[in-house]
């Protein structure tokens, strides 16, 4: 894209880049990424995301356009508009974590920059989350990463005329332990910290998220909201979502005569590309009157890949663009589309919508839930079951708390990884017996086939997504046993929550 430097835009820093003896790295990384001269160092250096091009270049010189440019070619720069038009329509869009707006739909807010004035309203604002967690290096610090976070937001705000609102809420990873890590800490649990990321929310979360995006809602005064569907497995994407389904259904006062639009996450439209029906489905059903929306994007794409770079410190552009543009295909109406989707709600929920009918894996929790209702009766009062897990519960203290409920008799025999038992010191209890297996997936098939073999006891087995077959072999061998498979923790106490409250209603 050609850079136009007019005298009232103002040229930015972007915030992961730092002056250093001479050059600009990124973030902690130790090789210089642009080395910069004595007169491009003068010009960093002037650039506070508020003087305007024409006294800028008025300080610097002749020179200062073409520095200027450089900067852009480089991407350590962008130039924000200095001007939009007065009186655009009050757009408040919500987002669950700081890029999730720009991902799902930063094309539309490209289109419509001149008539409307976004406002994007991350929830889960306080993170320690970034690119850093793949590559194992420690950079944790909470208030570092979520003040980075945030002036990567506000920039990619600016350039659409808009502002970034945090609502200071603690995202996901952050949630399992809301404390400052270290890198040993971290390499202890994180396999923990991605099941807690995927794992189903408590309704204490999503009581507090309902009541924060309603207050935003109410003390903003927006035109229009846009709301996440929630697509994929992200905790804060479910909260998001079903938070905004409490909202709507609530029929509050701060909603008459807005509109209301869900839009679809993006880029989990095309990692799950069937689950947005689903949840469109689950409206639907419970009453809820929704118009499909499908923005052409396709003149916006490069705007929207160019507000996405800004959020470097999560990603790279060229690991995420395929997705976000696959996306954009699947949204399409015809070849060559390239579309965003969301939908207007015409009338909201007029029964309750329930959460596990918007989960990705529904039809795997009621699957479960069919088997389970018999095993729960013959169950409910053992005084002894066996759990083999292959991969972490995530939300041990509150799932083994469940099971504990639930089974009043039961001392629960748990065979788990010796990589995953970390979390397990977050509950710890005379009924809760553990034994480490090692960590290789040969030893733990192994142990669960001798489990199943040589015990009469009830056995639940949890392999993990993808190794199911694996553990409904071990069902079937275990003859002695009285066993059930879910591939998930998660999926297991979404199911017998469902059985459990069957059987007490009775």
């Amino acid at each position: 894209m050609i850079t136009v430097l007019t005298d009232d835009s103002v040229p930015t820093r972007l915030p992961h880049f730092h002056l250093k003896e001479g050059s600009l790295y990124f973030l902690i990384s130790r090789r210089p990424y642009a080395p910069l001269d004595k007169e491009q160092q003068t010009v960093w250096n002037l650039l506070d995301g508020v003087s305007c091009v024409g006294d800028l270049r008025a300080r610097q010189g002749p020179s200062f356009d073409a520095i200027v440019k450089g900067f852009v070619e480089r991407g350590v720069c962008t130039v924000v508009p200095g001007r939009f038009p007065a009186n655009r329509k009050r757009v408040m869009v919500i987002e669950p974590h700081m890029d999730d707006a720009a991902f799902s739909v930063g094309g539309a807010m490209w289109l419509r920059r001149n008539e409307c004035e976004f406002t994007i309203v991350t929830v889960a604002s306080i993170s320690c989350f970034t690119s850093y967690f793949s590559l194992n290096r420690e950079f944790f610090n909470i208030e570092t990463v979520s003040e980075l976070r945030k002036a990567e937001s506000a920039v990619a705000a600016r350039l659409i005329g808009g502002r970034h609102v945090g609502l200071e809420q603690v995202e996901g990873s952050l949630r399992y332990r809301h404390a400052q890590w270290t890198l040993d800490w971290f390499q202890q649990h994180a396999e923990s910290i991605h099941a807690f990321r995927t794992h189903s929310p408590p309704e204490r979360e999503l009581g507090q998220w309902t009541s924060v995006i309603a207050e935003a809602i109410s003390r903003l005064q927006p035109e229009e909201v846009w709301m996440p569907l929630g697509v994929g497995y992200h905790i804060d994407h479910q909260l998001a979502r079903h938070a905004c389904i409490n909202i709507i259904s609530s029929g509050a006062d701060f909603l008459k005569g807005r509109e209301i639009k869900f839009f679809q996450d993006v880029p989990y439209a095309a990692m799950y590309p069937n689950h947005t029906a689903d949840i469109v489905a689950a409206l639907r059903e419970a009453g809820a009157r929704l118009e499909e929306d499908r923005v052409d994007i396709r003149d916006a794409m490069p705007h929207k890949l160019h507000l996405l770079s800004f959020f470097a410190s999560q990603f790279k552009l060229s690991v995420v663009q395929r997705l976000v543009e696959s996306s954009a295909t699947l949204a399409g109406t015809r070849p060559g589309d390239l579309r965003e989707l969301s939908y207007r709600v015409a009338a909201p929920p007029k029964a309750r919508v329930d959460f596990i009918s918007c989960y990705v894996e529904r039809n795997v929790v009621y699957q479960i839930a069919a088997r389970l209702e018999r095993w729960f009766h013959r169950n409910r009062l053992a005084p002894s079951i066996v759990i083999i897990m292959a991969v972490p519960v995530g939300r041990w203290a509150e799932d083994m708390q469940f099971l504990l409920d639930t089974f009043p008799r039961a001392v629960f025999e748990v065979r788990m990884p010796r990589k995953n038992l970390a979390e397990a010191e977050t509950l710890t209890s005379p009924r809760i017996a553990i034994h480490p297996i090692n960590n290789r997936w040969r030893s733990w098939f192994a142990e669960a086939a001798r489990a199943a073999v040589s015990r009469a006891k009830p056995l639940v087995v949890i392999p993990g997504r993808g190794r199911e077959k694996y553990a409904h072999l071990i069902r079937i061998l275990g003859i002695a046993s009285d066993s059930v498979v879910a591939p998930t923790m998660n999926d297991f106490t979404l199911a017998l929550r469902l059985v459990a409250s069957k059987e007490n209603d009775r």
